[in-house]
């Protein structure tokens, strides 16, 4: 309050074209009583009295009354005092969002404790301001009365003290006014400020619940075995994390807190790619939390492999000695197993093993050999976060599939029939059917001028 009452000094020091102190010893500097008549002495005080009720107004101005030309002043300054602060105060928060350390938390704290804090000082300041109008009124009073006593006294020792008085509460009614009306001035700004936090902390709270949905959406990420676009996954653990949960304390014990701290950082970058402050990316409407989270675990991966020792799961498969644990002719077996086509028919079947390029990978491949019985699997490198089967029956003839059952055709025939639908995984080929697909493999022995047409 006080900086801000200087601020309003400064702006009416401004508009007088000097400090209001020494505008008032300009306006009462007359050293005892006015030389002249009586009538000239009266006048000079009353000329006085018009340009201090001009200047700070009555004690007690209704509110359709003209209000005082340094009352204008100083509320036109606090109105303008009060856009830019609070413009300020609203430009805070965005940026305590994006300081580490403050984040989302901090600009809440921060929000309720400004608020309050504003709230309490202007309402301590209304209070001073009732408690000082009542020491003004009394000063006013008394000037009002020592003129009116003036008109009725005869000149003489007795009507220079009077005037004199008259002077001196005059200069100190104008002084006192016009610091009441400062302070009023700080009140209505402090009240207009109390208003921050209500429309930011409404923010803060969308922010948190669209966080708090991107975390769930984190949290339910599935992991451990799992039926992925390439068929069934199993996860491997590292030796001794017999869970996700130990494998993630054992990860937490190699990460620094400078590390996170990086981590941190990466992230908002990030975020910040397409939005001037996390604030804004959090309260984008059209933002769907799942991207968000994709995009957030995606980061993070590829900052832990940058930074972290490098896991080989072929060194992880062959070091599980623990007699809990499968081992990893175990392991490859049940892979092999859920790797096998669902539909099997004739053909031969070609079994590829994608390894790690390392010596463990190579060993890890020996072994799966031994535990298959299969010296013809072919091994192909792949990364070293992965063992991967293949298994691919080649050469199989339609006529040779089980058959599917009634309903399987029925559904066939239904999309077929469905305009703007088919029942084929691509839809910018112009497919065959099975009947000319047989015709074209039956004639393909004919001279090329014997076969029929291509289809369209």
């Amino acid at each position: 309050p006080g900086q801000l009452e200087l601020l309003l000094e400064q702006a009416v020091t401004a508009k007088l074209g000097g400090e209001v102190q020494q505008v008032i010893q300009a306006a009462f500097n007359t050293p005892g009583v006015p030389q002249g008549s009586d009538r000239d002495d009266l006048l000079l005080l009353g000329q006085r009295l018009e340009w201090v009720l001009q200047m700070v107004g009555q004690p007690e101005s209704g509110s359709a009354a003209p209000r005082s030309t340094l009352n204008a002043w100083l509320d036109e300054t606090a109105r303008e005092s009060a856009q830019a602060i609070r413009s300020k105060l609203s430009a805070l928060v965005p940026m305590l969002v994006d300081q580490p350390g403050w984040r989302l938390a901090g600009a809440e704290e921060v929000c309720r404790l400004v608020g309050e804090w504003l709230r309490n000082e202007a309402a301590l300041l209304e209070d001073d301001v009732r408690q000082r109008l009542t020491g003004v009124r009394e000063i006013y009073l008394k000037a009002l009365t020592l003129l009116r006593d003036l008109e009725s006294m005869s000149r003489g020792g007795r009507y220079h003290a009077v005037a004199r008085d008259a002077n001196r509460y005059l200069q100190a009614y104008f002084v006192q006014r016009y610091e009441l009306l400062r302070r009023e001035a700080v009140a209505g700004l402090l009240k207009t400020l109390a208003s921050f936090g209500v429309d930011e902390s409404r923010d803060l709270r969308t922010i948190r619940e669209r966080i708090e949905a991107v975390r769930n959406r984190i949290g339910r990420t599935k992991h451990g075995s799992q039926q992925s676009l390439l068929g069934p996954e199993t996860t491997v653990l590292p030796p001794g994390c017999p869970d996700l949960e130990s494998a993630v304390e054992a990860l937490r014990t190699q990460v620094s807190p400078e590390l996170l701290a990086e981590l941190e950082q990466r992230l908002q970058q990030r975020l910040l790619r397409s939005h001037r402050s996390m604030f804004e990316f959090f309260l984008d409407a059209e933002r769907d939390c799942r991207d968000t989270a994709h995009l957030l675990l995606e980061e993070a991966r590829e900052f832990f492999e940058s930074c972290l020792p490098q896991a080989n799961v072929a060194e992880i498969l062959l070091s599980n000695s623990s007699w809990e644990a499968p081992t990893a002719g175990d392991l490859l077996r049940e892979a092999y197993q859920l790797a096998e086509p669902a539909l099997r028919g004739s053909g031969n079947e070609l079994v590829v093993l994608g390894v790690p390029d390392s010596e463990a990978g190579r060993r890890l491949a020996d072994e799966a050999v031994a535990v298959l019985g299969r010296n013809d699997l072919c091994t192909v490198p792949c990364g070293a976060e992965e063992v991967l089967f293949h298994r691919e029956v080649q050469s199989v003839q339609p006529g040779d599939l089980p058959v599917l059952g009634k309903a399987g055709h029925l559904a066939y025939q239904e999309l077929c029939d469905s305009p703007g639908m088919t029942p084929h995984s691509r839809a910018d080929v112009e497919w065959l059917t099975i009947n000319t697909m047989t015709t074209q493999v039956v004639m393909t022995g004919l001279p090329p001028h014997l076969l029929p047409a291509s289809p369209r």
